[in-house]
């Protein structure tokens, strides 16, 4: 069970298009039944050079309504980070003439430099690939401090559509596929009182002290399009369907989280990126950040974003043994979030 590229796991073989129309080629096309992503390229001149790629995404057939786009107000907000960091926050853009010259009212477009995100190249064997990846990475930690000074307005915290999508899951049991499979194993190894503090993590994943901000809202490595084979222009992180308003750890320790997931799945033998060095990987987002989120938020969405990446291929993909796996592997850092809790309260009550 590889982890997710695009957050919902892949899928090889999809096609929705003819694969050649108006100079647009189809290079590869990935989804799950949740979101579908047709990755395409045009060439910008004679003698075959290099030009503009294409990643059109569009909802499944479990997904529910159009995927979200950023209002113009908030798209306003996202334009000065957009254009500024080292990493290019790749926004919805309907004005990119489509492979078929017109796009669906359902289809979001995002002009990227390249048709391989990180979770793919790191899967390429060699250490360029790698390389390239860790310095996309921390040039995602400057992006996204850049976006974190973009102040949320008065009112209530938007979650994040991963802890979001997570927490009904948590508290109906029910979904697509094989979520309600996927619950009944999780009662089972997890325990309700488990599931009951996941639900509450997830409900709060994105609040906590400090500012308020605009988050990206899922940054991750099947978002991070990079530059690949001579491909011109810096790395692109799709921006826009995930977008939330909250405290301004979550983002980062959403990407960390990730890559954490990458580590464990490794040590059960059950996936991960063999050769891959993960340390050097986090290291690269909080240099680029200038800082860590906290320990204990850390820990908490550790469990979350491994368990909503079982949620997510159980329901968009289908069952797979490794699953059970997963569900361990939540347990382990549900336990060592507990652990964590627990010192952080002695400390506080050792030096009251």
């Amino acid at each position: 069970m590889r982890a997710p590229e695009g957050g919902t796991g892949t899928r090889a073989g999809q096609q929705d298009r003819p694969p050649t129309q108006d100079g647009w080629r189809v290079v590869r096309t990935l989804g799950t039944a949740r979101v579908r992503t047709t990755v395409l390229t045009r060439s910008g001149g004679a003698d075959g050079a290099r030009g503009e790629h294409l990643w059109v995404r569009r909802p499944g057939p479990a997904h529910e309504g159009d995927l979200p786009r950023p209002d113009a107000a908030t798209t306003a907000k996202l334009r000065a980070p957009a254009r500024t960091g080292p990493v290019r926050l790749a926004l919805p853009d309907d004005r990119i003439d489509g492979h078929d010259g017109h796009g669906g009212a359902d289809e979001v477009r995002y002009s990227v430099p390249g048709a391989f995100s990180a979770a793919r190249l790191l899967h390429v064997p060699g250490e360029e690939a790698h390389a390239s990846v860790r310095e996309a990475l921390r040039g995602v930690g400057v992006t996204l401090r850049r976006l974190h000074e973009v102040p949320a307005p008065p009112g209530r915290d938007t979650p994040p559509p991963g802890p979001a999508r997570l927490l009904r899951w948590l508290r109906s049991g029910d979904g697509a596929g094989s979520a309600a499979r996927l619950h009944r194993a999780a009662v089972t190894r997890l325990g309700a009182r488990r599931l009951e503090l996941l639900a509450a993590w997830a409900g709060s994943a994105a609040t906590g002290p400090g500012r308020r901000v605009l988050l990206h809202g899922g940054p991750a490595l099947g978002s991070l399009v990079l530059p690949w084979g001579g491909d011109p222009g810096p790395p692109a992180l799709l921006t826009g369907e995930e977008l939330a308003w909250g405290a301004a750890d979550f983002d980062i320790a959403w990407l960390l989280a990730e890559l954490t997931e990458l580590a464990l799945a490794r040590d059960r033998g059950i996936g991960g990126v063999p050769a891959a060095d993960i340390p050097a990987l986090s290291g690269a987002v909080t240099d680029g950040y200038g800082g860590t989120p906290s320990q204990p938020l850390l820990r908490r969405v550790t469990a979350l974003r491994v368990l909503t990446h079982a949620h997510d291929f159980a329901s968009y993909v289908g069952w797979h043994e490794e699953l059970t796996v997963y569900l361990d592997l939540v347990a382990t850092a549900t336990e060592s979030a507990e652990d964590g809790d627990r010192d952080k309260g002695q400390a506080a009550r050792n030096s009251g």
